[in-house]
């Protein structure tokens, strides 16, 4: 984890301790659950701290009520495994929360995010993850169009969630794909931390064809 990074995004703290157990996967020096838990140790002392990976989770089924991922997604090589760990250690009504840094920092983190965004219920994601992806997607494959037939993602996808993007910057791609109407409407790049918190049930019926794991 970047902790420096860490520190430099982090608005206000979140509180995620109110409602039962909680467990903060990716903790790094800065815990905030009941249980935590990392790849590596801490460098300083962290209370019920377990060595563990995001992808296989030690616990038994259904023992937390929330599972905080802070600047954990983009690390991880394959998010899919992390996601059916959350769905198994959940309880019913629980909750993942997930948080991003500032704009993804380099390239790979969208790369690795390939798989976690064509595997899970887009309308569940932080819009901030989605605008994101896009933007880097376009950057990557230099304002070719079909790149979004090979992800499967559609002009109306892109003009309902893509709104941050540099008019000028994209244009030749933009006006050929979106309303000029919503062009209008683009606002500034929000480069705060965004957090989004997702209900199990939510991304629970889109693994195995709507079955539950």
């Amino acid at each position: 984890m970047n902790y420096k990074m860490q520190e430099e995004n982090t608005t206000s703290p979140v509180n995620f301790r109110n409602n039962g157990l909680v467990l903060d996967v990716g903790c790094g020096n800065y815990p905030q659950g009941n249980i935590n838990c990392d790849i590596v140790k801490p460098s300083k002392k962290v209370d019920n701290f377990i060595l563990a990976t995001a992808e296989a989770l030690p616990f038994k089924d259904e023992s937390f009520y929330k599972i905080n991922a802070s600047q954990l997604i983009g690390h991880l090589n394959n998010p899919r495994l992390f996601l059916e760990e959350c769905q198994r250690v959940l309880m019913g009504h629980g909750e993942l929360c997930i948080d991003f840094p500032k704009p993804f920092f380099n390239n790979n983190c969208v790369v690795m995010l390939f798989e976690f965004i064509l595997n899970f219920p887009l309308s569940a994601l932080s819009p901030f993850l989605l605008k994101e992806y896009i933007r880097k997607l376009i950057l990557l494959n230099k304002n070719d169009p079909r790149v979004f037939h090979k992800y499967i993602i559609s002009a109306s996808f892109i003009s309902r969630y893509f709104k941050i993007i540099n008019k000028e910057e994209f244009a030749p791609l933009l006006f050929s794909m979106v309303p000029v109407r919503r062009l209008k409407r683009l606002s500034r790049w929000n480069t705060a931390l965004k957090l989004t918190c997702i209900k199990k049930d939510v991304f629970t019926h889109r693994f195995n064809g709507g079955k539950k794991l």
